[in-house]
């Protein structure tokens, strides 16, 4: 299996540093349990870009579990590179991603 190299936005870094301090500040230890949630959708995407659903034009979704929250990434199968554009809640308006 062939793992693809993560890149991840500055922007979308914000986005984790939010949701972490966000979780941390409603019950401590639950942005812990989210960046490990993440950090488990990250590998899967970096094992299997292609699994996940396309939400607009070359970008793709991936759903982190017991978080309501999805990756929003890119990638070139070529260069074997994942680009994660934003890690948004799904209630957020999906425009943030065109603007990244």
């Amino acid at each position: 299996m062939i793992k693809f190299e993560i890149i991840i936005l500055e922007e979308a870094e914000i986005d984790i540093e939010d949701a972490f301090s966000w979780y941390e500040f409603h019950q401590i230890g639950l942005g812990i349990a989210f960046v490990k949630e993440l950090n488990k959708t990250i590998k899967h995407i970096s094992m299997h870009p292609n699994s996940c659903e396309i939400i607009m034009k070359n970008i793709h979704r991936a759903l982190i579990k017991k978080f309501p929250f999805g990756v929003y990434y890119t990638f070139n199968a070529e260069e074997k590179i994942i680009q994660i554009l934003a890690i948004l809640h799904f209630k957020r308006n999906l425009n943030v991603i065109k603007k990244r």
